[in-house]
């Protein structure tokens, strides 16, 4: 399964095509934080991650995804 490490402040951007129809965030650290997510052009998604959390971002249909990381630390970004 690949995955891409966002960097505390950083965005990362999945090309069309790269992802099929969802993505795993998932934050491996003991402190919370937000996370916002964009498909496409749609409106952007905010999301208060907390500890150890897990998040599936669905509907994603092989359009562009932005991943905003907000955390104070890293934000792991898996797919199929």
């Amino acid at each position: 399964m690949p995955e891409v490490r966002i960097a505390p402040g950083a965005q990362h951007v999945f090309p069309e095509g790269q992802l099929a129809e969802s993505l795993e965030l998932e934050n491996r650290h003991n402190v919370g934080g937000p996370v916002r997510y964009q498909i496409a052009a749609r409106s952007q998604v905010s999301i208060d991650m907390t500890p150890d959390q897990e998040y599936r971002v669905q509907g994603i249909n092989g359009q562009q995804l932005t991943v905003s990381n907000g955390l104070p630390n890293s934000l792991y970004c898996r797919w199929d």
